[in-house]
């Protein structure tokens, strides 16, 4: 029997903790500027909420459909796959 490890991504803001911290990330795009969006959403300015809201929303569609990320993901994590909810 063969073991996987899944690792379940259960919102936008949960992939940007688990990433937020991290200094060996390497510079793609797409995720770059999800880590962006991310954190002006959670740390900017409140007047600007709903933007900042919809662009770490539409970033995180992205990056659920960009293979190149997800594999780089799936290697960051050491796991076999990733899920988005």
């Amino acid at each position: 029997m063969e073991i996987s490890k899944i690792l379940i991504i259960q919102s936008p803001l949960h992939l940007w903790s688990l990433l937020k911290e991290s200094k060996n990330l390497i510079s793609l795009n797409n995720l770059i500027y999800f880590i962006d969006a991310s954190d002006n959403y959670m740390n900017g300015c409140k007047c600007d909420i709903d933007i900042n809201e919809k662009n770490m929303n539409d970033s995180y569609d992205i990056i659920k459909s960009d293979k190149d990320i997800n594999d780089y993901l799936i290697n960051f994590f050491n796991c076999d796959e990733i899920r988005y909810k």
